[in-house]
């Protein structure tokens, strides 16, 4: 290890103790409060050989946390890739935290339901369109949701 890795390992592992991270984030905190790239990688490869830093754990942990708030996979996905965690590790996180059937329908019938009474033209489809899609839903879960809502709000007539 270099000269100085203690101090960057001990920074990393204060960080950790804080909050889980990946190791591109690990690496890039390490990097911002002064330690070199050589060191950072080095603290990195020190805290992964030791099991405190796991991307693959770490990935799980996200896609559970965000599927379990109710986001789509689409968000999930721009969660694991804002992190730093390697692509090749998405479809295991996303088969450990599955999407729960019929979230789109949930998340659009909640917002419907709330929505003011006078405000049923296009605009407020849109915006609640843009509002799914934001939060990770396809368009085509969107679309589904809202047809599923409108058969059963007929029904309801």
């Amino acid at each position: 290890m270099p000269q100085g890795g203690g101090g960057a390992r001990d920074k990393a592992l204060k960080a950790l103790g804080r909050r889980d991270m990946s190791r591109r984030e690990i690496i890039g905190k390490l990097v911002s409060s002064g330690a070199s790239e050589e060191e950072a990688g080095a603290a990195a490869d020190w805290l992964e050989g030791r099991g405190f830093i796991d991307d693959g754990r770490y990935a799980q942990s996200v896609a559970r946390r965000y599927a379990g708030r109710g986001y789509g996979e689409g968000r999930i996905r721009d969660e694991l890739r804002r992190r730093g965690v390697s692509e090749e590790l998405w479809e295991a996180a996303m088969a450990s935290a599955p999407v729960p059937e019929g979230a789109a329908y949930e998340f659009y019938k909640a917002r419907r339901r709330a929505s003011r009474a006078g405000d049923e033209g296009g605009a407020a489809e849109r915006r609640l369109s843009q509002a799914m899609h934001r939060r990770g839903f396809s368009w085509d879960e969107i679309m589904r949701a809202r047809d599923r809502y409108g058969a059963e709000t007929e029904e309801t007539d």
